[in-house]
């Protein structure tokens, strides 16, 4: 199985859990994408990359989810902050 399919899977995992952001392939690096509040005016939110500074390769795919899945649970609880 290719990386993109098993990023894809993961994505949908995502989706259907309400996680509320997606990982991404740039380059040789994993990173999260979704709408955070602006760290300029926290009341407005834009969509927004996170990079992880892990490979793109397997062995980073469970940390990569379980990153995601944290993420989703602080952004459904208002809980995420931009420090």
């Amino acid at each position: 199985m290719s990386l993109d399919i098993a990023l894809e899977g993961i994505n949908t995992r995502l989706k259907a859990c309400q996680a509320r952001c997606q990982i991404e392939q740039k380059n040789q690096t994993l990173s999260l994408r979704a709408t955070l509040p602006d760290r300029n005016d926290p009341a407005r939110r834009r969509q927004q990359r996170i990079p992880l500074g892990l490979k793109a390769d397997y062995s980073n795919l469970s940390e990569t989810e379980a990153k995601a899945l944290e993420l989703g649970r602080q952004l459904r609880g208002d809980a995420f902050f931009l420090g």
